[in-house]
């Protein structure tokens, strides 16, 4: 195998958790090029030899390629060139009726492995653990924790955007997102205000984060923060993360990112289930029906800081 692609859409928390299945080709197939088709603002995580996953990138997005989910058309020669150069692809696509796979085959790539994109609700272990399943020489492994952790690696410009946040020696900070991919898993705002002040009134500096639909959120919590940080390039916002004394969010990416940059992290659950989409290692605090299980008091003494209580 001397070139490898890797085809993988969704969200950020989606694509973080198959990073263990790219690890593990990587190990496998050490000398071989890999290369990745996403979607562009998760891609600058991992694209780039120094960032640990894939030599190039390229974007999902293009129309040219919605030939390839219709049966019996004219295929795009730019695409068709672009996969016959691989001598793998692994791809994670939903293909319900596989007319993307037999699309593949059309380009003469000579071996197709294919991942559901979902993992089954009933699944009831680290989702990492779904997405190796795809690779046939991983699927019947037996993996230690470690293995099924996802890890990004911020580069030389990420730290320095981070360092012209925080300062060079920035204090043990704590950093914080409200938000998520849906409004059913977010701990109530009025929870955050409370929350926030009462650290504000400890003294304990707050990083916060978000994107574009964390708007309303952050625009409430941000007088109550230290530093904020909305709608940053990942891999700058992974920088930051990991200088994080803790990260407290919900079962989102952000948080699978700040896991993976090495933060220690606090998730507060709701709905889902921790035991497929809490990042191996995570504090996971359960909210029980309308978060009854998850008072302010409560998280905020399961991020007290060491040695505080």
């Amino acid at each position: 195998m001397e070139r490898i692609l890797v085809i993988r859409g969704g969200a950020l928390g989606d694509f973080l958790v198959t990073l263990p299945a790219c690890a593990a080709l990587r190990e496998r197939w050490p000398a071989a090029h890999f290369a990745c088709l996403g979607y562009p603002r998760v891609l600058e995580l991992v694209t780039g030899a120094a960032r640990g996953y894939f030599h190039e990138g390229r974007s999902l997005e293009p129309g040219s390629l919605a030939g390839f989910f219709t049966d019996g058309l004219i295929l795009d020669p730019d695409w068709v060139d672009f996969f016959s150069e691989f001598d793998l692809v692994v791809s994670y696509l939903y293909d319900p009726s596989g007319v993307f796979a037999r699309n593949l085959k059309r380009c003469h790539v000579p071996e197709i492995w294919l991942g559901e994109p979902k993992v089954p609700e009933e699944f009831g272990a680290p989702a990492a653990l779904h997405f190796l399943g795809a690779l046939p020489f991983a699927a019947d492994a037996a993996f230690q924790e470690e293995a099924l952790r996802s890890r990004v690696f911020p580069q030389a410009p990420d730290h320095a955007a981070a360092e012209a946040l925080l300062g060079t020696k920035p204090p043990p900070f704590l950093a914080i997102h409200p938000g998520s991919g849906s409004a059913t898993k977010n701990w109530p705002l009025e929870n955050w205000v409370a929350l926030l002040k009462s650290l504000r009134e400890a003294g304990r500096p707050i990083l916060l984060v978000g994107g574009e639909a964390d708007g309303p959120a952050i625009e409430q919590l941000r007088p109550l923060a230290t530093w904020t940080a909305f709608h940053r390039p990942l891999p700058e916002l992974a920088a930051l993360l990991s200088r994080a004394d803790r990260f407290l969010g919900h079962d989102s990416g952000v948080t699978h990112l700040a896991a993976a940059a090495g933060a220690p992290v606090t998730v507060l659950f709701g709905p889902t289930d921790p035991a497929i989409w809490a990042p191996p290692g995570a504090t996971v605090l359960r909210g029980g029906e309308g978060w009854v299980d998850c008072s302010v008091e409560r998280v905020l003494s399961e991020i007290a800081p060491s040695g505080t209580g």
